[in-house]
């Protein structure tokens, strides 16, 4: 942006718009952006205690007695999705006492921590009791209603939960635009426009947000450490409003700017690394700066992904994982007392390179937060950006989890002959509650039927 405004001073460039792309940001909850970070908070969480070994659903109950006495003073009839704001209430109180009890031990023994989203049902399914779902006698008997309890088996599991439960509402919209409709040869993106267009809110949502309660929840907070380079660290700023904003030293001060000050001031922040830096410190908004913490807390920190195409900042995240008492950008690009013109010569020659086991700490990371499709993509920009030289290796330890969807589809396409087979019998494998196969292509069904 500062480059954009020099030019602009000398009339090259017009500076009372920088860019055609509306974002909505993540400090919106409930769109993309806020749901895909916390899933990856949720991760690191796991990183911290361990993985889960529950998944419980909690489901509000419209006969509950709390409900029922307060519909006493509406007119005959009325029913909580008359009044949404009770039932929400009475649910958000339960969940917190569910919570509570779960956190203390009494329930399921000793606790690590939790991870809970609130979601709205919109689509009137029919529950057939005779389906058996695992469960705690003793919930269901307090709480009385619908509280299912999962067993998390695997690393998959755990990424299928945590994407599940961030997955954000449900939304669908189709455009149909002037392929001559552009800016300055640019397309216009409208992440704006495009949210409100395929949003869809229901009663129960609605009065919940009204309420201002809480559809997220964790036990541990989670700091994140934003990795950038010297001079592009984002910031937000008002239209028309960009020559104050670069002015703007405060605006422009991360947690990454305020660690190498914090470097210079205190001398046991030197033996702490970046990533380490929030278990005994606090980032203060305010002044934009470190503060030593003067309690214990449950708080965990990530730093934020950057793909391996991003060369610069992907080592200046490997260096930053190890280095202690760096005090600028040009402090964490020298090793031994010699000042690399890359942080990648600064990698390579620190030891944080494809050539040693940091190359595995980066994919067991990766594997443990990244969905499979995502991962072929991180595994081939590893490749090309860094050209290492055990690359069999790596693909002889993490090709069952570059490989876990195609496993999927085996399973799907089984499922897609069972099915065919069972239609020419008038039946489908809805009719023993089997799970129902995805749609395929119909030259993939005539495979299926040789």
């Amino acid at each position: 942006m500062t480059d954009h405004i020099s030019n602009s001073e000398a009339n090259t460039l017009d500076r009372t718009r920088i860019g055609n792309q509306m974002i909505l940001p993540s400090t919106f909850s409930g769109s993309m952006r806020p749901m895909q970070q916390q899933y990856q908070d949720a991760m690191v969480i796991t990183r911290k205690v361990g993985r889960p070994d529950l998944f419980i659903t909690m489901t509000c109950n419209p006969k509950w007695p709390e409900i029922c006495t307060v519909l006493k003073d509406f007119p005959t009839g009325t029913t909580a999705n008359d009044i949404p704001t009770i039932a929400c209430r009475i649910f958000n109180m339960r969940l917190q006492q569910a919570l509570k009890e779960i956190e203390s031990g009494s329930v399921f023994g000793k606790f690590e921590g939790y991870v809970y989203t609130v979601e709205f049902g919109q689509r009137n399914i029919q529950v057939e009791n005779s389906i058996v779902v695992p469960h705690n006698p003793y919930l269901l008997a307090k709480y009385d209603c619908h509280m299912n309890v999962g067993y998390c088996a695997s690393i998959m599991a755990i990424k299928y939960v945590f994407k599940y439960i961030h997955k954000g509402h449900d939304r669908a919209s189709v455009q149909i635009t002037d392929s001559n409709s552009e800016s300055d040869g640019q397309p216009i993106i409208n992440e704006i426009q495009d949210y409100v267009d395929s949003r869809y809110v229901g009663l129960m949502e609605a009065a919940w947000c009204i309420l201002e309660l809480q559809m997220h929840g964790r036990s541990h907070a989670v700091t994140r450490l934003p990795v950038h380079l010297l001079g592009q660290q984002y910031a937000t700023f008002e239209e028309s409003r960009q020559v104050e904003a670069a002015t703007n030293e405060k605006k422009w001060r991360t947690h990454l700017i305020a660690w190498f000050e914090l470097n210079s001031i205190d001398e046991m922040a030197r033996n702490i690394t970046y990533a380490n830096t929030p278990d005994y410190y606090s980032f203060q908004e305010a002044t934009k700066t470190w503060k030593k913490r003067k309690y214990a807390c449950k708080v965990v920190s990530r730093m934020t992904n950057v793909s391996p195409t991003d060369s610069e900042r992907f080592h200046l995240k490997l260096i930053l994982g190890h280095a202690t008492n760096a005090r600028s950008f040009i402090d964490s690009r020298t090793v031994n007392g010699k000042e690399w013109n890359t942080f990648r010569d600064a990698a390579v020659d620190m030891g944080s390179t494809a050539t040693n086991d940091e190359a595995f700490k980066i994919f067991d990371e990766a594997v443990s937060i990244i969905m499979t499709k995502r991962l072929r993509h991180f595994f081939l920009w590893y490749l090309i950006g860094e050209m290492p030289s055990n690359a069999i290796d790596l693909w002889n330890t993490y090709k069952k989890a570059l490989s876990q969807d195609f496993v999927n589809q085996h399973e799907n396409r089984a499922l897609c002959a069972i099915e065919h087979l069972l239609r020419a019998e008038a039946r489908s494998c809805a009719n023993f509650y089997l799970p129902i196969p995805e749609i395929i292509f119909e030259n993939e069904a005539e495979e299926i039927t040789v």
